[in-house]
């Protein structure tokens, strides 16, 4: 006896099934299939077949009978559509409710394995009833064994994709949903089933795209392509959609979409793109830096001897020449310094991963920059988990990025204020956020802020974020920033924590 099972069946019965009729009558096939009373009242019959198979823990035909059901309602079996969908929407939501009343894996395992038997042989028992021929007898015993199975592996594969997959009626309302759609779209399942597919319209796509769409459909059976949807938060999501009619018995019954969240792929384009911008820039500007440092090393060297040469002039130098001269020096030294950051920037080498701990990293830059920041009236405060987990990265190209984000807030405080370093573990990640007090980004610049040589400082370079970003995409994570004028910035780095490789290597050099 599955006591689990019995358990659910026997305390949840009346209050689940009024909920899987309300669920079912929202798609108009049921509701023109099923008479008002023969849906309850098949549900219920459903309902005592798997009480009598958790009673004895096993699948057998006498068990799962739905012959004196259909004998009163010889005229339901016209459809096996409708029915396959009702014990399929049955299924998903006993699994559902049992997945959210234990944490004991083996047990739901258990359980799960029995309900894919019981609903395997109702289906196929179902098929019986519905042949409208007598059954041949030359299927061998083998044959017969191997159909229940199929029937489980057709609905775990629609429920096992990677692909968002739905099904709809004629009038393209939702009848079914796979979980890969749900997350796409941020929908639970009981949100959408019902619901037409206008519910995932972008404003971005123009109408007559969409009568183009089903123009296709109707005249081919079948269309293909990208399209903007719409996420239940309002986000737009590029995706690659293919829909195709669902034929029965020569008649078109409903169609099924099949998408494909494009926005990694788009997020890798776009990383690819930056990173080959990046490169062709680092070649000029390592170019541009070789041929302007000759010149600068002469300006300077002479500037120095004209000075000294003034100096032993009987008149000395006067108040002007040494404003002049010192006005020279320091463009000079400017100038160096950019060409200095031109040439890092084109030879940024390759990150050398080792295990890093976070912690010690942060502490110790925070460390090495208050003084700096206690010396413009700028207050640090630190939140920064102490357990932070080990991570696989280049310490000195990750403290390069927290330092330039800090500067970066430094100067964005001239006046003083709270620089907040805050650091946690999330999930498979950790996050480090770098947050000011300062006059915040203006909405026209947001676009631009990691463009290389993109800066609103006289003295920048305009790489320091270019840098930041290519640093953090090698290392497998992502940077981002909200920012409010007159309100501050936040950075926010995320970064991923486990790196098997790195971990398996320094395990090994550690043991020998």
């Amino acid at each position: 006896m599955n006591s689990f099972l019995l358990t659910y069946l026997n305390t949840k019965k009346d209050s689940v099934i009024r909920g899987l009729i309300k669920r079912l009558y929202t798609s108009e096939p049921i509701r023109a299939f099923f008479p008002a009373a023969s849906l309850p009242e098949f549900i219920a019959q459903i309902w005592q077949c798997l009480i009598r198979s958790a009673e004895n823990e096993k699948v057998s035909h006498e068990q799962l009978s739905l012959e004196p059901f259909f004998q009163k309602h010889p005229f339901l079996l016209g459809n096996n559509r409708e029915l396959q969908i009702i014990i399929n929407v049955v299924k998903s939501q006993i699994k559902n409710d049992l997945g959210q009343s234990s944490d004991l894996i083996s047990e739901l395992r258990e359980t799960h394995q029995l309900l894919d038997a019981i609903f395997d042989e109702l289906g196929m028992h179902i098929l019986d009833l519905c042949a409208t021929e007598p059954k041949k007898q030359a299927s061998t015993e083998a044959d017969k064994s191997h159909q229940p199975s199929r029937l489980n592996l057709f609905y775990n594969a629609f429920q096992g994709s990677t692909d968002g997959i739905l099904i709809t009626d004629l009038k393209t309302r939702i009848i079914e949903v796979n979980g890969a759609f749900l997350d796409i779209y941020g929908y639970t399942y009981d949100e959408v089933i019902g619901q037409r597919t206008s519910i995932l319209r972008s404003s971005r796509t123009a109408n007559s795209h969409y009568v183009a769409i089903w123009a296709e459909i109707k005249s081919k059976g079948s269309w293909a392509g990208q399209i903007i949807n719409r996420h239940k938060d309002g986000q737009e999501i590029p995706v690659w959609l293919s829909i195709t009619s669902i034929i029965e018995r020569n008649k078109t019954v409903g169609y099924m979409g099949v998408e494909f969240d494009m926005r990694k792929q788009q997020e890798l384009e776009k990383r690819i793109i930056q990173s080959e911008r990046l490169a062709i820039i680092g070649q000029m500007a390592a170019k541009v830096a070789h041929e302007v440092r000759n010149p600068l090393s002469s300006i300077s060297l002479n500037a120095e001897l004209l000075g000294d040469e003034l100096k032993c002039n009987a008149d000395g130098v006067s108040a002007e020449g040494e404003t002049l001269l010192k006005a020279i020096m320091d463009e000079v030294e400017r100038v160096t310094n950019l060409t200095e950051d031109y040439l890092q920037f084109s030879r940024l080498p390759e990150a050398d991963f080792h295990l890093v701990g976070l912690y010690e990293l942060l502490e110790d830059t925070i460390d090495f920059v208050e003084p700096e920041a206690n010396s413009q009236g700028i207050e640090i405060i630190r939140e920064i988990e102490s357990d932070l987990p080990k991570i696989a990265a280049d310490f000195h190209q990750i403290r390069r990025v927290i330092l330039n984000l800090m500067r970066n807030a430094f100067d964005a405080m001239k006046d003083g204020g709270v620089l907040r370093l805050h650091a946690v573990s999330a999930g498979e990640n950790v996050e480090i956020s770098v947050g000011d007090t300062g006059d915040g980004i203006p909405e026209e610049q947001k676009k631009k802020i990691f463009e290389p040589f993109f800066t609103t400082r006289d003295m920048g370079t305009g790489l320091g974020l270019a840098i930041a970003m290519q640093i953090v995409q090698e290392h497998g994570g992502r940077i981002s920033f909200t920012s409010k004028e007159n309100a501050g910035t936040i950075f926010t780095i995320v970064l991923p924590i486990q790196h098997k490789m790195i971990h398996q290597k320094e395990e090994m050099q550690a043991r020998w």
